[in-house]
């Protein structure tokens, strides 16, 4: 099966999509927290654990401030109305593991992923079948828990996770903004 990465390698690694499956790899729990394995955790996750989720909701993430308009192909355009959608960064996400199996979210994400596969609709491996998925319906956390390194720079916050997306990583040869809290 082909993964469209726009050239990232990694972001066709299985487990990339590994967390789809949270429900089927936890199948005893309520509640999960992903963190993608490019965070760093700078303040106390039991906040964000004890956070409850909206009545309706599976999951919870940051959103990104942007359309996902530029995201998405043209051919997929034609499939979904996504322009009205918020893009989410997935890099973190809190979710109601009962709703997700009650839901199929691994299901409905793996077809997006099956589709993306027979004609490139959209890049970046997991971001694209998540925010399909869930579209609007999902609960806004606020953008201290996944906060960008690159958006970092802009704004006077205080992150409680920090997050190095993209290509550059602080544990690679680049030199990153922030590198030295890793």
């Amino acid at each position: 099966m082909m993964v469209h990465t726009t050239g990232r390698t990694d972001l066709a690694d299985p487990l990339n999509l590994s967390r789809f499956f949270l429900g089927e790899l936890f199948p005893t729990l309520c509640k999960v927290i992903y963190l993608d394995a490019d965070v760093l955790v700078l303040g106390d996750v039991e906040e964000l654990w004890n956070s409850t989720l909206v009545e309706g909701h599976t999951a919870a993430f940051v959103p990104s401030g942007r359309s996902m308009d530029g995201f998405f192909s043209r051919a997929l355009k034609l499939r979904v109305n996504i322009k009205k959608y918020n893009f989410f960064n997935a890099g973190v996400l809190v979710a109601d593991l009962n709703a997700w199996r009650r839901q199929q979210i691994s299901k409905a994400c793996m077809y997006w992923v099956y589709e993306n596969a027979r004609e490139r609709l959209y890049d970046g491996g997991s971001q694209g079948p998540l925010n399909l998925v869930f579209g609007e319906k999902y609960q806004y956390l606020p953008q201290s828990w996944n906060m960008l390194v690159w958006k970092f720079k802009n704004t006077s916050a205080s992150p409680k996770i920090l997050h190095y997306s993209g290509v550059k990583k602080p544990y690679g040869p680049y030199h990153v903004q922030l590198s030295e809290k890793w």
